[in-house]
């Protein structure tokens, strides 16, 4: 028990120690960055949020996409952070935009894109097609 507790402070301890140099920016490889961060609030049904980094990947061509648990992410180099900001969100309507900004400050809106579904709720289904939606009118600097 002794030696498995040992162990773990070990671990734990060596763990600790390199949090701050990651959080300070340590150089990642370049095939774990993503050039794309993703910010859309938690709250929202996972299924869009996974639709919607789905589209922007392929807006991007292809480009990793990355979803951040701020709206303030920092940004590095060619980085770019898009957030997703609902207007309405309820069972039969679902309203919103997408905005970039890049680590100079530089950034753009895209229009606000609605959808609202009258005989049924908005499913899985929707949810998708309104991400696929948001991202067609939407212009990233790459």
């Amino acid at each position: 028990m002794r030696l498995a507790s040992t162990l773990i402070g070990t671990t734990a301890t060596t763990l600790l120690a390199a949090l701050p140099f990651s959080l300070l920016g340590a150089p990642q490889d370049s095939a774990d960055r993503a050039a794309i961060l993703l910010y859309s609030d938690p709250a929202l049904p996972t299924v869009f949020r996974e639709a919607l980094g789905s589209a922007l990947s392929q807006l991007a061509k292809g480009e990793k996409v990355l979803s951040v648990p701020m709206q303030d992410a920092p940004l590095d180099g060619g980085q770019i952070l898009v957030r997703y900001s609902s207007t309405t969100f309820n069972s039969t309507v679902i309203s919103g935009f997408l905005s970039w900004e890049d680590a100079t400050g530089h950034g753009a809106t895209g229009p606000t894109i609605g959808l609202s579904a009258m005989d049924r709720e908005i499913g899985d289904d929707l949810l998708r097609d309104f991400a696929a939606d948001l991202t067609q009118n939407f212009d990233l600097p790459l």
